[in-house]
């Protein structure tokens, strides 16, 4: 007996199957948020990544595994939840958002500055902060990626009076 007496096809699926197995896959996304939301900053700390996420006016926090985040806060400006904080130098920048879970926040943040106008030895550097009633209690340096870019959503949320960004 053959794949095909068996009632196997061989070969792509026919267009109509194509279509209702995309149809099928298209509220689940949706309703992850997955195709919603525009990553807005990912860091990679080796197995364990941080990213945040927006939709809207939502901001989103994660941290884990790839594709199976341990742990997901979200937030907007009402939420009393989400913090930004931006300090401009004359060469250079640092910017944090804070996501506060009770006596505990997720601090993503970003240092940039050059020492001089041709812009050598700058220095680019980002992570996350672990805070316990205000005290830091886990620190994490980014491998890879760590990009922050201000976002018009970042002007509507309360700011964070503390500049949070550690010394390099």
């Amino acid at each position: 007996m053959d794949r095909t007496e068996a009632g196997h096809k061989t070969g792509p699926p026919e267009p109509a199957m194509l279509f209702k197995r995309i149809c099928c896959l298209v509220p689940l996304l949706l309703a992850s948020g997955e195709l919603r939301a525009e990553t807005i900053f990912r860091c990679s700390f080796g197995a364990r990544e941080a990213s945040v996420t927006q939709d809207g006016e939502r901001l989103t926090y994660r941290f884990g595994r790839p594709g199976r985040p341990e742990l997901t806060l979200t937030g907007d400006a009402a939420s009393g939840t989400l913090f930004y904080h931006r300090t401009l130098y004359a060469r250079g920048e640092d910017q944090t958002l804070r996501f506060a879970n009770g006596d505990t926040s997720y601090v993503i943040f970003n240092g940039w500055a050059a020492p001089n106008r041709y812009l050598e030895g700058a220095r680019d550097f980002s992570g996350l902060l672990v805070l316990r009633r205000g005290r830091v209690i886990r620190r994490m340096r980014c491998r890879e990626g760590g990009d922050f870019i201000e976002r018009p959503v970042f002007s509507t949320l309360p700011q964070d009076a503390e500049n949070r960004v550690p010394d390099e």
